[in-house]
């Protein structure tokens, strides 16, 4: 188990299985936050928010690879691709499953 300590707390933890669901899960986070900003709201609109969470996703951990891994091989690299398609799967996935009235409720266009 890694140290949850503010100083073992760094971004190699996306990396980690449980990084990948925790990653997910702030990446739908922001994009539902996103959703309320005017500019970028529309953008992300309309059924995009599965390639919004894949952009995200693939920003997040070429960061975190780049910023962690001092002697990228293929392993590290593999590694890498993994937690790009648990946190894109899931950061999607937690958007297209969802039902409508949720989807609309959530992005701040619910009336009462």
């Amino acid at each position: 188990m890694p140290d949850i300590t503010p100083e073992g707390f760094t971004l190699v933890l996306v990396l980690t299985g449980a990084g990948v669901t925790v990653s997910a899960a702030l990446i739908a986070a922001l994009i539902l936050i996103l959703k309320r900003v005017p500019a970028i709201g529309t953008a992300i609109d309309n059924d995009k928010e599965g390639f919004a969470s894949i952009i995200l996703a693939a920003i997040l951990v070429i960061y975190a690879f780049v910023a962690t891994t001092p002697h990228p091989d293929a392993f590290n690299g593999f590694a890498a691709f993994l937690a790009f398609v648990g946190i894109a799967g899931l950061a999607s996935g937690a958007h297209t499953a969802a039902p409508a009235s949720v989807r609309k409720a959530l992005s701040g266009k619910a009336t009462t």
